[in-house]
């Protein structure tokens, strides 16, 4: 056992005792692992960082001991939140992330969304530009299978599609309090108006910036590089590549999006 692991065994066991529950969320970039994360602030007792930032780092140890001395009278459950950071599925991170989640019992969420929309979606801080390259969409999903394969008898991995999410937030939330007991804030009327639940004081904070602006969940950034000949000819070339292809078609068949239009190789115009 590491100097580093141990102390972070102290530090779990600490804010165990002290009744908090841990949730780490990872994904692709471009995923809505930022969606997700501000969604967390429906419900109840939720403690969040405003920054992406790995498990072992938040809180140290020194921020362990105040927040166990701060629930220690009112014992009631109180949930850390965190979100991956941008390199998460490098394999040793990806192999220590694993190890904490069983060692500490964490819940960790994995969000998958449909590969053409992040593949040809953009951030904020750069314009014009795709910001998830294929290489780093390959890495990240290979990590999800991996943390799917070695996790998969351990009750805290959720898997959540991305559309799901903004499809029916509420559903998503029913499923959020089955699995880790969440519950709702008071006077909370749908997940998806996330002006009743989010501090308006994060408007313009840099966690923000990575889903462009705070606005109600919906489904406007479905699939639009159907209509966009620029997204659907980078697509379409991806798409040529037989290996490239191997991979998206074996992701779009696992988590059912659907193939077309690249199988009937309809104009975009068309589709």
């Amino acid at each position: 056992m590491t100097t580093r692991f141990f102390k972070d065994s102290v530090k779990h066991r600490l804010l165990h005792a002290a009744n908090y529950r841990r949730v780490h969320i990872v994904g692709c970039a471009r995923s809505g692992t930022t969606m997700l994360y501000f969604l967390m602030m429906a419900f109840q007792n939720m403690i969040l960082i405003n920054r992406e930032i790995s498990v072992w780092n938040w809180p140290t140890l020194r921020e362990s001991f105040k927040l166990a001395l701060k629930n220690v009278l009112n014992g009631k459950r109180h949930f850390l939140v965190t979100k991956r950071n941008a390199t998460w599925y490098e394999p040793e991170k990806l192999n220590r992330l694993i190890q904490y989640a069983k060692s500490f019992h964490i819940g960790i969420i994995y969000l998958v969304r449909d590969p053409r929309d992040v593949l040809t979606s953009e951030h904020k801080g750069q314009p014009g530009t795709y910001y998830v390259n294929f290489t780093k969409w390959r890495d990240s999903i290979e990590a999800g299978e991996t943390l799917q394969d070695q996790l998969r008898d351990f009750p805290g991995l959720l898997t959540l599609r991305y559309e799901d999410i903004v499809t029916d937030p509420d559903q998503t939330g029913e499923l959020l309090m089955q699995t880790y007991g969440f519950q709702l804030k008071p006077g909370i009327s749908s997940l998806k108006h996330m002006e009743e639940y989010v501090d308006p004081g994060l408007q313009h904070s840099k966690m923000v910036t990575y889903m462009h602006q705070l606005r109600e969940i919906g489904t406007s950034s479905f699939r639009k590089w159907e209509k966009d000949p620029k997204r659907y000819q980078y697509l379409k070339s991806l798409w040529d590549d037989p290996e490239k292809r191997t991979l998206l078609e074996r992701f779009l068949k696992k988590y059912n999006y659907p193939i077309t239009p690249f199988e009937t190789e309809e104009p975009y115009n068309n589709a």
